[in-house]
């Protein structure tokens, strides 16, 4: 059976497209954002007129179809229910394929069977051992219809299966930096699932701005967070690796001096690290780095920022000083950083034809929320209206008497 961090990855990868649904009876009513695991979730009509419930859900654990007046179950019971049936079409790929797949091969196929099912005409195909990409896409790309109408979202799921079945496996990148320097990035950097344009060029996961094979990110890319970390890896062993090169010469340089530049050439970019005199100059003349060297070092005003030179400066140093180098271990654990940047099982859901984004403000949890907030201020006026006539009631009885 696959690990727990790929049947995160599986989830994730599947519930962005899925979504769960519905917040209400018999309504294809998706949410989004952050909610209680007692939410609870009706059946609805998907499009082709099935009774569905939670992340696309036909059918429950113990086989029998979900009917449309059935009684709504938890949130976290839809969560369950999705992920019983990836472990099911795990277990059936695994019985099946006569092929090896890589990680991100096994998540296409069973986000694929997932939504068409299919599982016969797929693992066939599969099982051809077919890696050219034209005829992959062509595979995929059969399914992009429901009812003979051709969907913008399944359009955009099967571009989004493709990506993922030729995305470079790096679930067994080698690490050759350690895990205090890929902790303080993580700390600092934020994480987003979906493509963000900053400075005219779109960046996603921990600030990547391209994956392994070197294309860059585009509008509508998305990544998952194990997958956001692999790469960050990659590109944390790349930089890595110049600034060794470039510090050779000094044999007074450490591998933790090199991973403390390492952070501090991520966030700024490695070009401008590399163009930069105050850093690599001063090391191949064998000086010390200064603090306020650290500090001042494209942070303007940023107090974040500066916290982060900071904390580079303390890693650079902390070979030579085991209270910085306790204080490091103490405030940079890895897993704890790292699971602080995990979100629920699937708490994000995009607009069906409109797959990669969503606005906070107009996402059904916004909507949700300011329909709550009207709904507590109609009960606010209505207990006025209550106290004010119980008032004037009391008023007219006192009067009487």
């Amino acid at each position: 059976m696959n690990s727990p961090e790929f049947f995160e990855n599986l989830f994730n990868f599947i519930a962005i497209h899925e979504g769960c649904s519905s917040l209400e009876k018999g309504k294809n009513k998706f949410f989004s954002g952050v909610v209680d695991d007692n939410t609870l979730i009706y059946p609805y009509l998907d499009v082709t007129g099935t009774a569905t419930i939670g992340y696309g859900n036909t059918i429950y654990k113990d086989n029998t179809k979900v009917s449309i007046n059935d009684k709504p179950i938890k949130f976290k019971e839809a969560k369950i229910l999705m992920l019983d049936y990836l472990i099911l079409l795990d277990n059936k790929i695994n019985s099946k394929l006569t092929v090896i797949l890589n990680e991100n091969q096994r998540i296409a196929i069973i986000s694929l069977m997932y939504n068409v099912g299919k599982f016969t005409t797929i693992l066939n195909f599969i099982n051809k051992d077919e890696n050219d990409k034209t005829n992959v896409a062509k595979f995929f790309k059969q399914f992009i219809f429901s009812k003979g109408i051709k969907l913008q979202g399944l359009i955009n799921r099967r571009e989004n299966e493709i990506k993922k079945f030729f995305f470079q496996n790096m679930s067994n990148i080698k690490q050759n930096i350690s895990t205090r320097v890929l902790s303080l990035v993580v700390n600092y950097e934020d994480f987003s699932e979906h493509a963000i344009l900053k400075n005219n060029k779109y960046f996603l996961g921990f600030g990547s701005k391209q994956y392994a094979n070197g294309k860059k990110v585009i509008k509508g890319d998305f990544i998952t967070l194990p997958d956001a970390k692999n790469l960050l890896v990659r590109e944390l062993n790349i930089i890595f690796k110049i600034i060794k090169e470039k510090t050779k010469n000094n044999t007074q340089i450490t591998q933790t001096k090199i991973e403390a530049l390492t952070s501090l050439a991520y966030n700024t970019g490695i070009d401008e690290f590399l163009k930069s005199s105050l850093f690599l100059e001063n090391i191949q003349k064998n000086k010390d780095l200064k603090k306020e060297t650290f500090i001042n070092y494209k942070t303007q005003t940023n107090t974040t920022l500066k916290k982060q030179r900071l904390d580079e400066y303390y890693l650079y140093y902390s070979d030579s000083n085991i209270d910085v180098s306790t204080y490091f271990d103490k405030r940079f654990n890895f897993d704890e950083i790292y699971n602080k940047k995990k979100k629920p099982l699937m708490v994000q859901k995009s607009k069906y034809d409109n797959l990669h984004y969503y606005d906070k403000d107009n996402s059904a949890v916004g909507q949700l929320t300011t329909a709550l907030n009207k709904v507590n201020a109609a009960l606010l006026n209505n207990w006025l209206v209550v106290v004010s006539l119980v008032a004037v009631v009391f008023i007219t009885l006192k009067l009487k008497k």
